[in-house]
């Protein structure tokens, strides 16, 4: 039995077997993918960036125009963008400071999302000048969407 079993170890890792192994597992579905990117994926992309440009080039609008159209869906757009990371910072950070560490200076700007302050991060002995963004809440109702 150690006989049989030392020979069927030696012939499992004979390079002939191993590449065999590799390459109808790995190497074929390799294949594939790359067949499959070649022939639909990239051709479809080319095929749609192609219309794209056909599109900008029969577009007679002025860039003002076209600016004035998309800036409502650009203004929704980034506001869902700023939720969602709002989101992500409430209940997915790991490094919360607590609030009595912190003291506001100023008002440095404001944004869609956010207030930035120039403000005073005391840790232990060391105090320290940063910049503190704090976020603000936006309710989304029927008018505003």
């Amino acid at each position: 039995m150690t006989i049989w079993t030392e020979q069927v170890i030696e012939d499992f890792f004979k390079e002939f077997v191993i590449d065999k192994f590799i390459s109808e597992t790995y190497m074929s579905l390799f294949e594939r993918k790359i067949k499959d990117l070649c022939e639909e994926t990239i051709p479809a992309q080319i095929k749609a960036d192609i219309h794209q440009v056909e599109q900008i080039q029969r577009d007679r609008r002025s860039s003002k125009t076209i600016i004035r159209e998309f800036k409502p869906i650009q203004i929704t757009l980034q506001d869902i963008i700023g939720q969602l990371k709002l989101y992500g910072l409430k209940f997915a950070t790991k490094d919360l400071i607590d609030v009595a560490q912190i003291r506001r200076i100023r008002d440095i700007g404001k944004g869609s999302f956010s207030t930035v302050y120039s403000a005073l991060y005391f840790r232990k002995t060391k105090k320290n000048k940063n910049k503190l963004r704090l976020l603000e809440t936006i309710k989304y109702t029927s008018n505003n969407m």
